[in-house]
């Protein structure tokens, strides 16, 4: 494993452990999709939320996730509704989750459909 990798999935697990102790249920970490990667998904209160994880020290996390990033983020959410089913009344939501080394910032419905 590179040690960009190890680094990602160092901050992911820290991300996830931060939403924990928000009180959110962690449901899946990492899952795979044909359009890549959810980084989190887990429940707030009884909103399904997905989890795009960034870090980055100078500050520029949220300037990282380019236009088709985000497309593909919304492909693979689709992809894992899909699959998983969730009630047709479960409300569903697609936040970024930022990290600048010493700060958490939840940006949440940050990303969505246009």
């Amino acid at each position: 494993m590179s040690d960009a990798r190890r680094v990602g999935t160092a901050i992911e697990d820290a991300a996830a452990n931060h939403l924990l102790s928000l009180g959110w249920t962690l449901i899946a970490r990492r899952q795979k999709t044909a359009h890549g990667e959810l980084d989190l998904v887990a429940f707030d209160a009884q909103t399904l939320v997905f989890v795009e994880v960034r870090y980055r020290q100078d500050g520029s996390a949220i300037q990282s996730i380019s236009a088709g990033k985000r497309a593909k983020l919304l492909l693979a959410v689709e992809e894992f509704c899909a699959k998983f089913e969730p009630a047709e009344s479960t409300p569903i939501r697609v936040d970024v989750l930022l990290y600048d080394g010493q700060n958490w910032e939840l940006l949440r419905g940050a990303i969505e459909a246009d």
